[in-house]
């Protein structure tokens, strides 16, 4: 028995020490840390900056706002809202004076100042911005695996006041032949998706014909948003009359697409609207439209527009 005990003391401590180990490195990855925290009362603030957070890779995703609250004595506060990130061990949040890291080793390369823990992967939070630090200096806001030395998501920080004059500045039109290579591009780019598009050269053409075939429907319509001559965002919409409500007419969208460094520039704000302009102009009774369950953020999108969620959506995939 003593024999026994030698051996299976060392071996329990051991298996201990492993599982605390693999449970601290991996139990962030299936476990949310959720919060709502609101605003400190009583305070008088300006929002002078704001950024999107959006997807590093398919392993690390985040979505939200985040804005920048200054007041008039030079302090300032960092707000997320709608805000949720792949979880992960020993998170941060992070000021970085590169605009847009695209990955770890951007981040690395540049100059940053921490504000700490976060304090959930999920909900609406509020960060003090270290007094004497000069918002202008830094171009991005981003969360840090400070153990790995991995980045999860990341938010480049606009002006407010650029943010408005580019959605202003947004163009919806009829998308072009010579446009579809780039809508096939910012396909390609949604890991999430799954359809399996591509940028590939090769697979143009198959892109070239569905275009053709849309073009010619008189109840499709492919459009593409424009900003400073370059195509970032895309939307489909399909006229549809049926029987049911006595032989009306709904509008649906779909395949709506933001370039993934134009997102937070209310690009999908533009294309929904315009969208809806479309629907009223040929006396649709609704506009519908399905998204993947998975897409919270763009769920809290369409609510804030006006869409509500009525239905479920059923796919039997055939090839």
């Amino acid at each position: 028995m003593t024999q026994g005990y030698k051996i299976a003391i060392p071996v329990f401590v051991l298996g201990f020490l492993a599982g605390a180990g693999f449970w601290y490195l991996f139990s962030p990855s299936f476990i949310d840390r959720v919060v709502s925290e609101e605003l400190p009362a009583g305070l008088e603030l300006t929002e002078t900056r704001n950024g999107q957070f959006r997807d590093v890779d398919g392993a690390h995703r985040g979505s939200g706002m985040v804005r920048v609250l200054s007041n008039e004595a030079g302090g300032a506060l960092l707000r997320f809202t709608d805000f949720e990130v792949t979880n992960g061990p020993d998170l941060e949040v992070w000021l970085v004076r590169n605009p847009d890291p695209k990955r770890s080793a951007d981040v690395s390369a540049s100059q940053w100042v921490s504000l700490g823990p976060l304090r959930g992967n999920k909900g609406d939070q509020t960060y003090v911005v270290p007094e004497g630090t000069d918002m202008a200096d830094w171009g991005s806001v981003v969360i840090w695996c400070e153990q790995f030395s991995v980045l999860f998501s990341v938010a480049t920080l606009l002006p407010q006041r650029e943010t408005e004059l580019m959605a202003a500045k947004v163009e919806i039109r009829h998308a072009e032949r010579t446009d579809v290579a780039t809508i096939a591009a910012m396909f390609a780019e949604d890991a999430l998706g799954g359809h399996g598009d591509s940028d590939d050269p090769a697979d143009l053409p198959d892109y070239l014909a569905a275009f053709d075939r849309i073009a010619a429907s008189p109840n499709d319509s492919l459009y593409v948003a424009v900003c400073d001559g370059e195509v970032v965002g895309t939307f489909q919409t399909t006229l549809i009359t049926s029987l049911t409500g006595r032989g009306a007419s709904n509008l649906t969208v779909e395949a709506v697409h933001t370039r993934s460094d134009m997102r937070g520039h209310r690009i999908g704000e533009a294309m929904i609207s315009h969208a809806i302009e479309q629907g009223r102009a040929q006396g649709v009774r609704l506009i519908q439209l399905m998204s993947n369950a998975s897409r919270q953020d763009a769920h809290r999108f369409y609510t804030r527009l006006g869409f509500t969620q009525s239905h479920f959506g059923f796919k039997l995939k055939l090839r």
